[in-house]
């Protein structure tokens, strides 16, 4: 493993004084503890004990404390440039991996630096791919979350238009199973096909689904403002205000309908690492929403507090997709760090264990 390892000009591992405190790594960073649900999280410490000379280091592990392994995920690029392993290279920024010890405050102290096994990252970096892993299957979860969200309103609305809605949520639910079944395939390119095929079924969906809303938004009419207005209203036709109140609870489906169709087709997008056309989904139904004349349906203030409605579709329509669009495009961000942490206990046992690797990939998240 010696031959492998980048060091320092000196040939020398940097260490730093055990008593220096560590301020945590910013940007988006991927944690990683025993206990987590649906994670090996053995054969994570075993994988990156392959590309992280854990060994080299593990003289100043002790088995009682707890620790954090903190890794960077971006090599490739210093690896190439000759840049050489330091704890923060002053004149890249780059930081390499630690090993801290979590102190009894909750605080970081440096321990060691740990010198990376370059053949492994220069053969394909497996720290990203530990990441990919743990990123698609965020994505997967939240997709079966949408899926579970447009099925529970589909239940709700399903009778306002009977036989059309019908249609239109039989293309919805058609897309919906085929993006389910192509995350199940192992093949990538036949995984990315189908997935391809479900978006189909989920773009007229979601495009018959809009103008409906759309078209159900522009025939409501109005609610007058004077309380003498609308009892005349009531005079001549019993229960129209209430009638009102169901056809904007009604919309108010209509448009969580739409919503999620839109966060379904960008996730499917993200999955295939199509980040720019996930931007676009939302971008264009923006677009769309911007194209509705809301002003009829705002007048449900006039029977309501407004402080109770005016969170509602009708009158931020274009704010709600605008923030599940910045929630898309955080999430779709690559991690800058893994945090691993681990007992002492947990370390030397993957050190002495990690040597032999199961060729099945990493299971994620």
């Amino acid at each position: 493993m010696e031959n492998d390892t980048i060091r320092n000009d000196n040939e020398e591992l940097m260490e730093h004084p055990s008593t220096d405190l560590v301020e945590r790594p910013q940007g988006r960073i991927l944690r990683i503890k025993n206990g987590l649900k649906d994670v090996n999280f053995s054969e994570i410490i075993a994988r990156i004990t392959q590309c992280v000379d854990l060994v080299h280091i593990s003289a100043h592990i002790e088995k009682a404390t707890q620790y954090v392994v903190q890794v960077p995920i971006q090599y490739q690029k210093a690896l190439n440039e000759g840049t050489l392993f330091i704890n923060q290279n002053k004149t890249t920024g780059v930081m390499w991996p630690s090993l801290m010890e979590i102190t009894e405050d909750g605080r970081w102290k440096f321990v060691a630096n740990l010198p990376i096994v370059e053949k492994k990252f220069l053969n394909g970096n497996p720290i990203q791919g530990i990441s990919l892993s743990f990123f698609n299957l965020a994505l997967q979860k939240q997709i079966t979350e949408i899926a579970d969200t447009v099925k529970n309103i589909y239940e709700t609305i399903k009778d306002i238009e009977r036989g059309q809605m019908d249609d239109r949520i039989g293309l919805l639910l058609s897309g919906r199973e085929q993006i389910q079944n192509a995350m199940l395939l192992s093949d990538q390119n036949t995984r990315r096909q189908e997935i391809a095929l479900g978006r189909q079924n989920l773009y007229i969906a979601k495009n018959q689904i809009g103008l409906a809303f759309k078209r159900r938004v522009e025939k409501y009419k109005p609610i007058p403002r004077s309380k003498f207005a609308q009892k005349w209203e009531e005079y001549w036709h019993a229960g129209i205000l209430s009638q009102r109140d169901e056809e904007f609870d009604e919309l108010q489906d209509y448009y969580g309908l739409y919503l999620e169709v839109t966060k379904y087709l960008a996730a499917s997008y993200l999955l295939t690492e199509e980040f720019a056309v996930a931007r676009k989904v939302y971008e264009d139904s923006i677009d769309f929403i911007k194209t509705i004349d809301f002003r009829n349906v705002r007048t449900i203030q006039y029977i309501h507090n407004i402080k109770a409605i005016q969170n509602t579709f009708a009158f931020h329509p274009v704010a709600f997709i605008e923030a599940e669009k910045e929630d898309a495009e955080k999430e779709s961000q690559k991690y800058d760090h893994i945090i691993i942490e681990a007992s002492g206990e947990e370390i030397l046992e993957a050190i002495e264990n990690g040597k032999e690797i199961p060729k099945q990939e990493t299971e994620q998240e």
